[in-house]
């Protein structure tokens, strides 16, 4: 049996679905795939896809979950690549990353950052540089990234970033390295 109508021309099942005139319901349209450049980054990847986290914040919980996360990749044997970008650049480079009480400075809950402030200084965790010399040391090791457009935003040189990182590159360059990498954003 054929499919009725939906009174305004469209093909229906008879109880108001869209159909294809046979009864079947309709194919979503393929989407072309890119073919003349980089594609864009993947926010759910295979298990055995690089991992890219794109870090802006200094504040120590925030940088201790993007360094979590590298760790996870890393103990999976998952590529990693941190990206930093604006106040984390600034403090990686400034060295006033690794400072817990920064919580409680830049948090609007003002109890919630004294318990986790606590919590952070209590526990046997490494701190944020010495889990990042770890990362790097590792296998596969974490690459670090500095955002260029940053730099010149915060009036950081090449003299003073260069050292503390694997690359400066801009945007369009930390998208090809994302290529098919899971992206995450912190």
């Amino acid at each position: 049996a054929r499919a009725a109508s939906d009174g305004e021309g469209r093909a229906s099942d008879g109880e108001g679905r869209a159909s294809d005139g046979e009864g079947r319901a309709p194919r979503a349209p393929r989407i072309a795939k890119r073919r003349d450049g980089p594609r864009a980054p993947r926010y759910n990847a295979p298990v055995d896809a690089p991992l890219c986290i794109f870090l802006h914040d200094r504040r120590y919980d925030r940088v201790f979950q993007a360094l979590s996360l590298a760790r996870a990749a890393q103990a999976m044997g998952r590529p990693a690549w941190l990206m930093l970008f604006y106040g984390a650049l600034e403090a990686y480079v400034s060295g006033t990353w690794d400072d817990p009480t920064s919580i409680a400075r830049d948090a609007g809950d003002a109890e919630w950052a004294v318990r986790l402030v606590r919590g952070f200084e209590m526990s046997e965790t490494p701190g944020l540089d010495e889990l990042l010399a770890t990362l790097r040391a590792g296998e596969p090791p974490l690459r670090v990234v500095a955002c260029s457009a940053s730099m010149r935003f915060l009036g950081l040189t090449a003299a003073e970033v260069q050292p503390k990182v694997d690359r400066i590159a801009g945007l369009v360059t930390m998208l090809e390295i994302a290529g098919d990498a899971q992206v995450l954003y912190v």
